[in-house]
């Protein structure tokens, strides 16, 4: 069964973002060295995963929320509002 690039790039968005959870569930995870790391790549990577980390918070305003998740909810359309200001363009 042939996998189109579409479908790939599916399976690869679906690994990385359950690595992620995965990371994030761990009991005292190193969130210092990983902002480290991301902030250290080459400058147009840090746009780039700045416009994944946007794009994750605009979806985020969307979800259903209860006490669990409301600050969360709540911050992301804040955040939103501040996004649809400002422009992350695509630099390569």
């Amino acid at each position: 069964m042939d996998i189109t690039l579409k479908e790939e790039k599916a399976r690869k968005a679906n690994k990385t973002a359950w690595n992620l959870i995965e990371f994030v569930t761990e009991f005292g995870q190193d969130m210092t060295t990983f902002a480290e790391t991301i902030c250290a790549r080459p400058k147009p990577l840090q746009q780039s995963i700045m416009r994944l980390f946007i794009f994750t918070i605009e979806k985020m305003a969307d979800v259903p929320f209860d006490e669990r998740n409301q600050a969360t909810v709540e911050m992301a359309k804040r955040i939103r509002e501040i996004a649809d200001y400002n422009d992350l363009p695509l630099i390569i």
